[in-house]
């Protein structure tokens, strides 16, 4: 064997190694990450693209001011413009229950915590998910989507519809039309009440 043809197969093996970390990077899929926990944000880069325009969006904290302002449907800074942004366009939006602030107060008045537990009802009902950090990953990988609407028709459902995930999870408080009933069964969508 010659040293052009040694160095001709030592070329083509890798390119055929870098072109194989293009398709798994390229294969990967795409999030937005919103927050300071760095090592959270790391631990998701090493599964997926965090990029600013994907349609999941992890938000790995919020203080109250803002989770206040979006239950409201309102802003009243740029992040909570950013965050009601988000929600408006449409995106998977999981927050992570340990970044919520108010909850890492253990003594607060009964009141202001039933105040509390009914924003979080609100943001609940717009579609938003509040996971455990622990769970981000679980819940990103998962093969289900959640809804927790008041009411699931088929322009909802055929929005939620994707290929890849069979299983829409819906709260027991949703109403599911007959149109959305008779498109899941037609299209093999598992609908759960939890």
């Amino acid at each position: 064997m010659s040293e052009q043809e040694l160095v001709d197969i030592i070329k083509k093996e890798v390119e055929k190694y870098l072109s194989g970390n293009k398709s798994d990077e390229n294969s990967k899929e795409k999030i937005n990450f919103y927050g300071t926990d760095l090592i959270l944000k790391q631990e998701l880069e090493k599964k997926f693209i965090i990029e600013e325009s994907a349609n999941r969006v992890i938000v790995s904290e919020i203080n109250i001011k803002n989770f206040v302002d979006l239950s409201l449907g309102t802003y009243s800074d740029e992040v909570g413009e950013k965050l009601l942004t988000y929600i408006l366009s449409g995106k998977e939006i999981f927050i992570v229950e340990e970044g919520i602030e108010y909850r890492n107060y253990t003594d607060i008045p009964k009141k202001l915590l039933k105040k509390y537990e009914f924003y979080e009802k609100e943001i609940l009902d717009y579609g938003i998910k509040i996971i455990k950090r622990v769970e981000v990953l679980e819940n990103l990988k998962e093969k289900n989507r959640y809804f927790s609407g008041k009411l699931l028709d088929l322009k909802t459902l055929r929005k939620k519809y994707d290929e890849n995930k069979k299983i829409i999870e819906l709260s027991k408080e949703t109403t599911i039309t007959d149109l959305a009933k008779e498109f899941a069964e037609t299209n093999g969508i598992k609908i759960i009440k939890r």
